[in-house]
């Protein structure tokens, strides 16, 4: 219903919905969910960086750790990456992730007081804001897997890939990009590695960290670590949600039953046969 909401309606409600933000941060002015939401509206109207900055800023002085507020934040800073806007000269904006606002761009050559300065590859500031998060959070947050989170946010796989093939092939077909077209091999491990930490400290079936175990079986699987990314089909139990399969397909529920056999089948195809006695045979054999 969201998709064929004409854009003006969704926009007028944005719109409307702006009292009602201001009126809920006044009646709990320490609480960070009103500006959480705010930060949501943000990026629903495309408003510029300057005032996402002073949005963020409110957000983190009340909770310079909160997970809903990080991910708003990121969810903005992806949606500039992926656009153009003409009063910033077509360039992508970021801030360092612990509050403060940067901008980054392929068309800098000196960064601004304050800013950030990346490098020529355009998502870097969405990455860059993901990682210094999760090197500020405290052990077992959530923000440990915002780096992964910002890696799928770029590269998620096309909706419609063919139904044939390995469960790896159809994920692989993105829109433009991989993952290493977004950061190097080595950072992407990183990521990968320090969600894994942050999902090891809850207990299988949590419903609480089950958001950040569906997008690490996601990245795992897009990694080829066929018996990682079960280990997180494990961990995950029941609790499938929509993000990140919605990036790979209209059915995420069915994306995510599909890809949860297909993990299974390339773990099985790689063990070896057992007979009697428990004497391994190789597969061919």
């Amino acid at each position: 219903m969201r998709r064929a909401r004409p854009r003006a309606d969704r926009e007028e409600w944005l719109h409307a919905a702006a009292p009602l933000v201001r009126a809920a941060a006044g009646a709990a002015p320490h609480d960070p969910v009103p500006w959480r939401i705010a930060l949501d509206r943000a990026r629903g109207l495309g408003l510029p960086y300057s005032e996402f900055a002073g949005i963020w800023s409110e957000a983190v002085a009340r909770s310079p750790h909160h997970s809903g507020c990080h991910v708003a934040a990121l969810r903005y800073l992806t949606a500039r990456c992926r656009s153009s806007a003409p009063e910033d000269g077509g360039r992508p904006h970021g801030t360092d992730g612990t509050g403060r606002a940067g901008a980054a761009g392929a068309e800098e050559t000196e960064p601004e007081e304050g800013d950030v300065l990346l490098g020529a590859r355009r998502h870097d500031a969405c990455f860059y804001f993901a990682e210094r998060a999760a090197e500020a959070a405290l052990p077992g947050s959530l923000l440990q897997a915002l780096p992964a989170r910002a890696l799928l946010g770029h590269a998620g796989p096309a909706a419609g890939s063919p139904a044939g093939g390995a469960a790896r092939s159809r994920l692989a077909c993105t829109e433009s990009e991989d993952l290493t077209d977004i950061a190097s091999p080595g950072r992407i491990d990183a990521a990968v590695e320090l969600a894994i930490g942050m999902s090891a400290r809850y207990a299988p079936g949590d419903p609480w960290p089950a958001e950040v175990r569906n997008v690490l079986a996601l990245l795992l699987i897009l990694r080829g670590r066929w018996e990682d990314a079960l280990d997180q089909f494990r961990l995950i139990g029941p609790h499938a949600t929509a993000f990140p399969w919605t990036a790979v397909s209209d059915d995420p529920l069915g994306q995510f039953l599909e890809m949860r056999d297909g993990t299974r089948l390339q773990v099985a195809a790689g063990m070896p046969l057992w007979r009697r006695g428990h004497r391994a045979v190789e597969t061919g054999q």
